[in-house]
């Protein structure tokens, strides 16, 4: 922090203590590797700037450094822009509606001479589709992977495709890749890239080993060149339990708690497939690639992260709103006689309208009113709030739980999420082999993603302190979601 302290007396030219907009900007430039867009800064200025005269202290930016504000303002995390020389070449994703597909498309279509494709679905959330179609650069089409002819169309004059299909209708899995990769065949398409899965570590008895390698070998029998990206269990199916999280504090599994298994960030998965994809085909056609995170967890250990995770950021969150305009706007709508000034009953009714009970309301008064005039006035309103938050950082919130559903309740569970019967005893199998440790630290590798990548991957922890915000249903949560509705609506909807 001292070195942005330096930074920022050495922008503040005129020597007030203050920076402008444009100083700002700069600022955060200087010290965040994300660049602000100018709605950014005004949204951010906003949130501080108590007196709305456009200029931020010192001591006012450094609720937003400490809060983490900057580094997280566009907190779906940005997949490094590609750097070379490329050919024009033309891109499908198919479906470009997941958080990897989305963020492929998105990374792919900042090169110049690539033109991307978005695939949709029919039945693809509305609010999915508009993220999609506001992407620069890049053209959607309605796709069936269960329609030869759909496929075809879609794939006119496209170079490479992208397709991956969801975890939850594995038993179609088989007939989906045959589409695409006939479809590609009779369309001269140069290379598929499909993201299937690390099915190798499982038990060849079970049932999701016997259906991903149907739906392998039957890739295996089409001409077409293929390269397989298999990563292991991706950390966004955590958004499955999201409204339970915030609602209850719960998470709800259909298998042991203490059973470690590799979590994968998506990510990760992601970036190294934007990569591949921009490098000539013939350096990866035919090559399998697995990509999992460098540690395996078990949920209980998970639930425990989500929980510090949880608590770290309403901490940062409650400094925050103590020092937002909130408070002096709510001030100003509980002196109904305009005097400056709140008598106790003013005082109490005010924070009853804002959930605080009687007991803490007037304990709250009588710590506040300092001079005991049986009032307060701003800066004692002010002050009291922010005391008050301040007590709050030092509870603990409360811990999530982990729920383990037996049989009957997942399937029913399952059911109500629309999954069929075939599919849900394949997530059965599959949780079966999490139990036997097929999916704990056996399955970790990382080798390939670093070979192609020079780096390791992203553990969970940074998952969770790049995406706790969507597990979260508090005033932090719509601060820190501002500008990343794109990742909340993903966690709702996909």
């Amino acid at each position: 922090m001292d070195d942005a302290k330096t930074l920022f007396n050495e922008m503040d030219a005129d020597n007030n203590g203050f920076l402008d907009s444009k100083e700002i900007k700069h600022f955060i430039e200087k010290i965040s590797p994300i660049k602000p867009s100018e709605e950014e800064i005004d949204y951010m200025i906003s949130e501080i700037d108590q007196n709305q005269d456009g200029k931020i202290s010192f001591e006012e930016m450094e609720l937003i450094l400490q809060s983490r504000e900057v580094l997280d303002i566009n907190n779906l995390p940005k997949l490094p822009s590609l750097s070379g020389d490329y050919p024009d070449t033309n891109f499908l994703i198919i479906p470009s509606s997941g958080n990897i597909g989305f963020m492929v498309a998105k990374g792919l279509s900042k090169v110049p001479n690539f033109k991307v494709k978005c695939g949709i679905r029919k039945t693809t959330n509305p609010e999915i589709v508009k993220l999609i179609k506001n992407l620069d650069h890049v053209e959607t089409v309605e796709v069936d992977n269960f329609s030869l002819e759909s496929l075809k169309e879609s794939m006119n004059g496209i170079d490479k495709v992208l397709t991956y299909f969801p975890s939850t209708t594995l038993s179609l899995w088989e007939t989906a890749i045959s589409n695409v990769l006939e479809a590609a065949r009779e369309k001269a398409v140069r290379c598929v890239y499909w993201i299937s899965a690390q099915h190798d570590v499982h038990d060849n008895e079970l049932e999701v080993f016997k259906h991903v390698q149907k739906a392998v070998d039957m890739a295996s029998s089409i001409n077409q060149p293929l390269v397989e990206i298999k990563p292991n269990n991706l950390a966004t199916n955590l958004y499955s339990n999201r409204e339970n999280v915030i609602e209850s504090a719960q998470i709800f599994i259909g298998y042991n708690s203490n059973v470690k298994t590799v979590i994968t960030d998506p990510y990760d998965v992601a970036e190294f497939t934007m990569k591949i994809m921009a490098e000539p085909a013939s350096d990866h056609e035919g090559k399998k690639y697995s990509i999992t995170g460098p540690k395996a967890l078990s949920f209980d250990e998970i639930a425990e992260q989500l929980s510090k995770a949880i608590q770290h950021e309403e901490t940062l969150g409650r400094r925050r709103v103590s020092n937002r305009n909130k408070l002096i706007a709510m001030f100003d709508k509980a002196d109904v006689n305009n005097d400056g000034s709140l008598s106790k009953d003013e005082y109490l009714e005010c924070l009853r309208q804002n959930g605080f009970s009687d007991k803490n309301a007037n304990r709250i008064f009588e710590l506040s009113d300092t001079n005991s005039d049986g009032k307060l006035d701003e800066n004692e309103f002010v002050k009291a709030i922010m005391n008050f938050y301040d007590r709050k950082n030092s509870e603990d919130s409360e811990k999530i739980t982990v729920v383990e559903m037996d049989e009957g309740s997942f399937r029913g569970f399952c059911s109500n999420a629309g999954i069929s019967d075939d599919d849900i005893n394949i997530l059965l199998s599959l949780y079966d082999s999490f139990n036997s440790g097929n999916c704990g630290e056996n399955a970790v590798n990382t080798d390939d993603f670093y070979n192609v990548m020079g780096r390791m991957p992203k553990s969970f922890e940074e998952f969770i302190r790049e995406n706790v915000g969507a597990f979260m249903h508090s005033h932090w949560d719509i601060v820190k979601s501002h500008s990343r509705a794109d990742l909340l609506i993903k966690a709702s909807f996909q």
